[in-house]
């Protein structure tokens, strides 16, 4: 059954709705929210929501606790600039929900997240200022699809919690975040998928973070692109993630720290990590780099117009093992330094030398260097 509505207020028409209903709204009526929209009827689609945080307010403008919801066609207008202090509004959270589907529709100006998916059991989930008015618990198999997100003080979409399992998240536009980027992995999430995200006038395109605690595991980060950030894709973990991809993904005028460290794509504490087909145009520090990683592949990608090395593999305190370099096309050429073992570089089309101080064993061969490409180096240390 579809509803159609110009009620004074959306929350009493949603309350009314039963499993299975569409409740479609008329988008060119704005609503303005002294407190969060909730959902907690399960099975409700909800069309054409045209919403707007009062002035002051600290809320969520919608709150998701319920299963089997689909939100489409929505316009929310987070009002920032007439929220005081830093505030904790997120456009839409969801939160101890199952099979989610959040689409088509634009998001501006909230003073933390686009949309927020977390469980109960991330520490920020429950701070005394952050009021969320559904019941918390385990998420799952939740998809943010066609989402534009304009001006967010953090991510377009964070995605968090070790009770998080099963999230799609694909074309998701961010421009001008403040403080953060496009798409935030983080604390535990499990089998997250990110694709065709696009970051502009951000600090990256796509992070994985943690607070030390909880491992973030099988991860795909595929056909995403940031301009004019500072990262492509950020990894600053101190609890290592397992089994992350990246592949496909391309940064063109980056230049900075981000998150986590310098690169283009800066990949930290990882085990069981692919990054494969990446193009890199354009940057001020190292294009790839990889610290403290295990059972690395680092294959077919192409950095240039680079200010430091290509691709940087470093170990510190834990080390840099199984890593294999191989087939890139690098401007600023390969550079290893610190604790780093077991290595193989082959195959690389570089245009500065290769650097190896490494303090472990691996094999360097078959690279061409742009000046020397009638003499391919060979050279091993064992």
């Amino acid at each position: 059954m579809v509803v159609e509505t110009d009620s004074e207020h959306p929350q009493p028409v949603i309350d009314a709705a039963t499993p299975g209903e569409t409740v479609r709204f008329d988008s060119s009526v704005q609503y303005t929210l002294e407190e969060s929209l909730v959902v907690t009827t399960p099975g409700l689609t909800l069309e054409g929501l045209n919403l707007r945080l009062a002035d002051g307010a600290d809320e969520d403008l919608i709150e998701v606790g319920a299963d089997d919801i689909e939100i489409s066609g929505f316009s929310l207008d987070g009002n920032r600039e007439n929220q005081p202090g830093e505030r904790q509004s997120n456009g839409i959270l969801v939160t101890g929900a199952t099979q989610v589907l959040i689409g088509k529709g634009q998001i501006t100006a909230v003073s933390r997240h686009g949309v927020r998916i977390v469980d109960s059991s991330v520490g920020t989930s429950t701070a005394p200022e952050d009021t969320i008015h559904v019941d918390r618990g385990p998420v799952s198999d939740i998809t943010v699809r066609d989402v534009r997100v304009d001006r967010p003080r953090r991510d377009g979409c964070s995605v968090e919690g070790p009770d998080l399992q099963g999230a799609v998240v694909e074309n998701v536009r961010t421009f001008g975040s403040s403080d953060r980027g496009c798409i935030e992995v983080k604390d535990g999430a499990i089998d997250v998928y990110v694709g065709n995200c696009y970051a502009e006038d951000c600090v990256y395109g796509v992070a994985v973070q943690d607070h030390g605690k909880y491992p973030t595991a099988n991860l795909r980060i595929v056909n995403n692109a940031a301009v004019g950030c500072e990262t492509l894709v950020d990894a600053q973990t101190s609890h290592p993630p397992a089994d992350v991809i990246v592949t496909g993904n391309s940064g063109r005028d980056l230049g900075g720290d981000g998150m986590g460290g310098p690169g283009g794509i800066h990949v930290n504490r990882i085990k069981g990590l692919v990054v494969a087909d990446n193009v890199i145009h354009g940057i001020d520090g190292p294009g790839i780099a990889v610290n403290d990683c295990e059972e690395v592949s680092v294959n077919g990608n192409v950095v240039r117009d680079v200010e430091g090395p290509g691709i940087m593999c470093r170990g510190d305190a834990r080390g840099t093992t199984d890593i294999i370099l191989s087939n890139n096309r690098s401007a600023g050429g390969i550079e290893l330094s610190g604790v780093v073992n077991h290595y193989l570089v082959t195959g690389n089309l570089l245009g500065a030398p290769i650097v190896d101080k490494a303090e472990g064993a691996g094999l360097l061969t078959d690279n061409l260097t742009k000046n020397d490409c009638s003499n391919p180096s060979t050279a091993s240390k064992l």
